[in-house]
């Protein structure tokens, strides 16, 4: 589905069937995240979740670098054919190398009547929210997504001072390859020092990637003079934030999904902190970078250095605030961590009950 939608965007001819394409495709790709975090937890052995998803995020952010340079090679439309071609491929691949393993359980849970499934879904959702540590981890997505968001707005402000759309293009991509390969240390190192110290390690690791990516970014948006002539400066700083400031989600928040909860519920789990947290940094980001310039700190179309100066001030207040509470948020698995172990690991011994709605 997410092939067709993407071929279909290519054909559209009006702002509103492009919003709804995009919609439609934004809706299928956010299905497939649960779909790997119940495919990987299982596969993998709890040592290697961090590789495991740092792999898969590190693969992620390669490819949407590409992608972004097919775009901006080709037209608009070219490329969407290209990309929803691309997608079909694969689907085809995967259906015919890679069966469903578990075709005769979907076939069993297809018997439950719909208030069967509701309660079954009811219960499964209970049972997430009741984790602690769950809580911590949805506090912290909740504040933590809003700075992604709201970086939206950096190309704008390093366009206010005089870079080009080809410079900030060329920064932007040297970040994204910073975050793919943050990405995959990030999971590397969460798992080392879940091996080191299994209650505190993950923990140790969300505050060390949070604090990092706020002091890097400091550089960029505050302590680099304003001037293309600081161009290699601008690119490496943005180089390494995207390097340090990737690690919480395949080391700390997908590796502690997939072991707080009984297999079935790894894939609710991860939707209900999709939903909540990328929905909050989605309203809230970009839209309050651009309100706060605008209406609190004076931005004006061609108001120059007026301009960078609101944009800076604007993204500095919508990334370190939300980043500190994040910090905060991530400091309280210290103690709910150790709390929400025993539980899972006996909810682990018991018998699934979500196949049949009831427990056997």
């Amino acid at each position: 589905m997410l092939g067709l939608m993407t071929l279909g965007t290519s054909r559209v001819d009006s702002f509103w069937s492009m919003a709804w394409m995009r919609i439609a495709a934004g809706f299928f790709v956010a299905a497939t995240l649960p779909i790997t975090q119940s495919l990987v937890a299982e596969a993998v052995p709890k040592n290697g979740l961090g590789v495991a998803f740092g792999t898969l995020a590190f693969a992620s952010h390669l490819s949407g670098a590409g992608a972004a340079q097919l775009a901006a090679r080709l037209s608009w439309r070219t490329a969407y054919r290209v990309m929803g071609t691309g997608t079909l491929g694969l689907s085809l691949f995967i259906w015919t190398f890679m069966p469903d393993v578990d075709a005769g359980v979907s076939r069993g849970a297809s018997k439950l009547s719909l208030r069967e499934w509701l309660n079954v879904e009811a219960t499964k959702v209970r049972m997430v929210f009741q984790k602690r540590t769950f809580l911590a981890l949805l506090a912290g997505g909740i504040v933590g997504c809003v700075p992604w968001h709201a970086l939206s707005f950096s190309m704008m402000y390093f366009q206010s001072f005089g870079f080009s759309a080809m410079d900030v293009g060329n920064m932007m991509a040297l970040q994204g390859v910073g975050r793919a390969m943050g990405s995959y240390m990030g999971g590397y190192l969460g798992d080392v020092l879940a091996a080191k110290s299994p209650l505190h390690g993950r923990a140790f690791m969300a505050q060390i990637t949070i604090s990092l990516g706020m002091l890097v970014l400091l550089f960029p948006l505050y302590l680099l003079p304003w001037s293309t002539e600081y161009y290699n400066s601008y690119a490496a700083s943005l180089f390494l934030f995207g390097f340090v400031s990737t690690w919480c989600n395949p080391g700390v928040d997908r590796p502690l999904w997939a072991e707080l909860v009984h297999p079935d519920s790894r894939g609710t789990i991860v939707a209900w902190w999709t939903f909540i947290a990328g929905s909050f940094g989605s309203i809230c980001g970009a839209p309050l970078v651009g309100w706060l310039a605008q209406a609190a700190l004076g931005y004006r179309p061609g108001g120059g250095g007026q301009n960078t100066e609101a944009l800076s001030e604007a993204l500095l207040l919508c990334t370190m605030l939300p980043w500190a509470l994040c910090f905060v948020a991530y400091s309280a698995i210290h103690c709910t961590y150790q709390l929400d172990v025993p539980q899972a690991k006996q909810k682990k011994d018991e018998p699934e009950f979500i196949c049949l709605g009831r427990i056997d």
